[in-house]
């Protein structure tokens, strides 16, 4: 059997300069899709005392990075301390997939130096996730012609339901009943003082 290849991470932010504003901010704010955060529990219950790593698609919103539910899991090599990527991940980013979740297990609930230098460095959002939660976001927010670096634990988890609105043209009220535009003067309207309308108005006889 030949020797593992390991890859490293990409290097496209890397090629633009990045300034560290070293604040922690409250927006904008990243948000999760629900359904993720179940998956990333149900991963960590499985791979007990292992980090991992998994890519999703992010966008910006007018105050929020928007995380969506759909995700990829490239091949990789997992420890207690690391993840190794065995396979080129630039595919992945093509096809829109410019979010990493990274999982801590023993470490810190915060990003380790290693995670700002590589992981951060290279894809515009990163969630650290640990404990079942997500912790910690970073971002690389394009500002001019470079990124600007922020890092937040201002994350918040929303429910987003994944609905075809063409279905709901299956739904139907019933149709209401139109009060005709000629009024039809029946023999109880006049034998009661009050008109009579719809269906049933064809039962009296009309004054003649």
């Amino acid at each position: 059997m030949g020797k593992k290849k390991y890859y490293p991470m990409l290097e496209t932010y890397q090629a633009k300069p990045t300034f560290d504003s070293g604040l922690c901010i409250i927006s904008p704010v990243v948000t999760v899709e629900r359904e993720l955060l179940a998956v990333c529990k149900y991963i960590q219950g499985k791979l007990t005392g292992k980090e991992f790593s998994l890519l999703t698609k992010g966008s910006f919103g007018s105050e929020n990075f928007n995380v969506s539910a759909q995700y990829v899991i490239p091949e990789q090599e997992i420890s207690s301390g690391h993840v190794c990527f065995l396979e080129e991940l630039e595919s992945y980013r093509q096809d829109g997939f410019n979010t990493i979740i990274h999982s801590h297990h023993t470490m810190g609930i915060g990003f380790s130096g290693s995670d700002k230098d590589t992981i951060n460095q290279n894809f515009l959002c990163s969630l650290l996730f640990a404990n079942g939660e997500f912790k910690e976001s970073s971002l690389l927010i394009p500002f001019q012609d470079k990124f600007i670096k922020f890092q937040s634990n201002k994350i918040e988890i929303i429910e987003r339901i994944h609905f075809d609105e063409s279905l709901l043209a299956k739904f139907h009220e019933p149709e209401k009943l139109v009060k005709p535009d000629i009024e039809v003067i029946t023999s109880l309207e006049l034998t009661h003082g009050y008109p009579i309308y719809g269906p049933y108005h064809n039962l009296f006889s009309k004054k003649k």
